[in-house]
């Protein structure tokens, strides 16, 4: 089954200097999941172009833009109707400038799920720098409600 969406985010960034700096993200994906009994595979690819300042208002743009590709993949396998584990690799590709892998995600999980509308999610995620003189890792836990309507 494929699939595809846009996404639009506006975010206000806090900065050492006490003020906010505004940030907006455009994404559009698609991706393709397949599914085998109690295993299924998706893939999604997913752009984003992040901008700095105003959307139309180049006199508030205080960076250059700055243009991704996003691949995930990631597989899961259904243990019964309420348990599910799964696991997946993203790679963040920058498409301008560097023109290189700049993050890598490696992300494992389970889920629960009560009924048809709702289900909740555990995850840790390690996140590394790519391509850097001093990267930095990231360790995650996650838990995420999820309602289906």
């Amino acid at each position: 089954n494929w699939y595809g969406g846009l996404n639009f985010r506006h975010a206000q960034i806090y900065q050492v200097n006490n003020t906010f700096a505004p940030r907006n993200y455009l994404y559009g994906e698609c991706g393709y999941t397949k599914r085998v009994e109690a295993f299924s595979l998706n893939w999604r690819g997913r752009f984003i172009s992040k901008s700095y300042g105003i959307p139309l208002l180049t006199e508030t743009q205080y960076k250059e833009d700055k243009h991704y590709l996003r691949n995930r993949i990631l597989v899961r396998y259904d243990i019964n109707y309420h348990h599910d584990v799964f696991g997946s690799v993203e790679s963040t590709y920058r498409l301008d400038y560097t023109q290189k892998t700049e993050r890598l995600r490696y992300v494992l999980g389970y889920g629960y799920t009560f009924n048809q509308n709702h289900k909740i999610q555990c995850t840790y995620s390690i996140s590394q720098e790519q391509n850097r003189e001093a990267p930095d890792t990231d360790y995650n836990t996650g838990i995420t409600y999820i309602y289906k309507f």
